[in-house]
């Protein structure tokens, strides 16, 4: 089965809890047999436009896509940022 796992952010650019557990879930689920990518945000504000593509890598084992967003030059950033 294909799965894709959504977080904020993933390994190795952060590693606290929700980012461990989602790491640990991929892992888990690749070692089951399922084909696992993770989503998440790149860059949060640090780009010169609001939208600055999308970067691939992998991370153990697992498909990483890395958004990348600046929210602060976004038309509304608070409504952004909410989104």
């Amino acid at each position: 089965m294909r799965i894709l796992l959504v977080t904020r952010d993933f390994p190795p650019h952060a590693s606290a809890g929700t980012e461990v557990y989602t790491l640990s879930l991929a892992l888990g689920l690749r070692q089951l047999g399922h084909d696992i990518n993770v989503a998440c945000v790149g860059r949060w504000n640090e780009d010169p436009t609001y939208f600055n593509g999308v970067t691939e890598d992998i991370h153990r084992g697992i498909n990483v896509s890395r958004l990348h967003l600046n929210w602060l030059r976004a038309p509304d950033p608070n409504r952004y940022l909410y989104n």
